[in-house]
């Protein structure tokens, strides 16, 4: 089984160049154990200013919307209910053939709204909003989520007296009073392999296996009741809060990461620099679960997860994996793809 570790991010302290392969910047062949969980190196981030950090700004709010005027205007309307916080509330319309942008700067004239020709995806446009970020912390929210009263003071302030946690999340049910499922450790391959492609389920369910079993149960937090609180591996980018200094000190989202994988990304390269991850129970948002993806063509939503899933395990375990995981994905593809929208 392969393990998910941080142990060679620490070398990024330690070399010359960050962007250099292990052992380049002094000499040395260093290749990462097999099992580990390599940095990429290579990878560049977009760059953040800080420019204007902390000037009586308690949290930057970062929304993309698109053609989903009726979601956008009721959480926003629902952010401004929000009371003792000094927010600063940014707003990416992503290429809207509404009239999303207009509308929403006749009703919230304080929203900063910035209009992309097309849609960027998810990555690309907050990046947009969160290199002009001002507050003391961040939060990347979904705009299909409703967000109760006094929930944002609440996080903040877990968030002040809780300096080691560097991301947060919180609960989030359905619009039923269900509770969803959100939190998960960081996925290997073989997580992967057996929760995700059908060639995995179908050789599980033909040979199950324990071992195999008690991975998916602790990758998916199983038995865990989501209204207590605890340190997880990522949290939901539905509700992705974290402090500015993240982006100072590791940047923004990773772009080759279109629509998925980027929380988990991102809380592993916090969690390299020291910062644990939050689930904080006693704050619940209201998520109204893929109202914005839903409207995309179902062929186009696999192809965006394929890639962000094949970036991400190639990021992390290289080339073998990708390519493991290519062909395992092939069955995935061929019943994507006959599948009627």
């Amino acid at each position: 089984m392969i393990r998910f570790k941080f142990s060679t991010y620490v070398r990024l302290q330690t070399m010359k160049n960050p962007m250099e392969p292990h052992g380049q910047a002094n000499g040395t062949k260093d290749t990462p154990r097999w099992g580990e969980h390599p940095v990429p190196f290579r990878q560049a981030f977009p760059t953040f200013n800080d420019g204007g950090i902390g000037a009586g700004i308690d949290l930057t709010i970062s929304l993309i919307t698109r053609n989903s005027v009726d979601l956008i205007l009721r959480c926003l309307d629902s952010i401004y209910k929000q009371k003792g916080l000094n927010l600063q509330v940014l707003l990416v319309d992503n290429g809207s053939t509404d009239q999303t942008a207009k509308l929403v700067r006749q009703r919230f004239p304080r929203v900063a709204v910035t209009r992309n020709k097309s849609n960027l995806l998810f990555t690309k446009a907050h990046n947009q909003n969160l290199k002009k970020a001002r507050g003391r912390y961040f939060l990347v929210v979904n705009d299909d989520t409703l967000i109760p009263k006094n929930t944002l003071p609440k996080i903040v302030r877990f968030m002040d007296t809780h300096p080691q946690v560097g991301i947060a999340g919180c609960l989030q049910k359905k619009p039923d009073g269900q509770i969803e499922m959100t939190g998960t450790d960081y996925p290997t391959p073989l997580v992967e392999f057996f929760d995700s492609t059908l060639a995995g389920k179908l050789l599980l369910k033909l040979f199950p296996l324990p071992k195999v079993s008690r991975l998916l149960k602790n990758y998916r937090y199983t038995g865990w009741d989501r209204r207590s609180s605890r340190t997880i591996g990522a949290v939901s980018g539905a509700f992705f809060m974290g402090r500015s200094d993240l982006l100072k000190t590791i940047g923004l989202f990773d772009e080759n990461l279109w629509l998925y994988f980027e929380e988990l990304d991102y809380c592993a390269r916090a969690k390299a620099r020291g910062w644990s991850t939050y689930h904080v129970a006693n704050v619940a948002i209201i998520h109204l679960h893929t109202q914005t993806i839903i409207k995309l063509p179902a062929f186009f939503r696999y192809r965006i997860a394929e890639h962000d899933t094949l970036a991400y395990y190639k990021k992390y375990f290289g080339d073998f994996w990708h390519w493991f995981l290519w062909l395992a994905y092939r069955p995935n593809w061929l019943l994507w793809k006959l599948r009627p929208d």
